[in-house]
């Protein structure tokens, strides 16, 4: 009797291991899901908190380029080079190119004409790519 209680005691031991590895098997796979989503969500955190800081580097830039744009300098400048507009106290100065030649450069006539290739038939210039050499 004692012999049948303890192969029930091993069945019964053999079991609860069987269901123990099982369980401890399923634990892990769930927290293993979990870690890889948490890795996920963190990696998608960082890109988001890297674009929010783009967008914030962006956007002082734009803020400095409007506060440049709304200045009194910028509208000046802006009318002077396209509106062709003076203050009352300017004079507007127009510098002409200089008419006198320098010796140093060289005139168009110095150079000979590059030659005239004489004109030779299309049938004459595929025989000659084809047998002259």
């Amino acid at each position: 009797m004692n012999n049948g209680r303890s192969k029930i005691k091993a069945f019964f031991l053999k079991v609860t291991i069987f269901i123990g590895i099982v369980v401890l098997a399923f634990i892990s796979v769930g927290i293993y899901k979990e870690m890889s989503q948490k890795k996920q969500i963190q990696s998608q955190i960082q890109q988001l908190q890297q674009e929010a800081q783009q967008i914030t580097h962006d956007n002082a830039l734009a803020q400095e380029k409007i506060a440049y744009l709304e200045s009194k300098d910028y509208q000046e400048k802006a009318a002077k080079d396209n509106l062709n507009m003076q203050s009352p106290d300017e004079n507007a100065v127009i510098v002409k190119p200089s008419v006198v030649q320098n010796s140093e450069t060289p005139k168009v006539t110095d150079y000979p004409a590059p030659p005239v290739p004489p004109q030779v038939p299309n049938h004459v210039k595929w025989w000659d790519y084809f047998f002259k050499y």
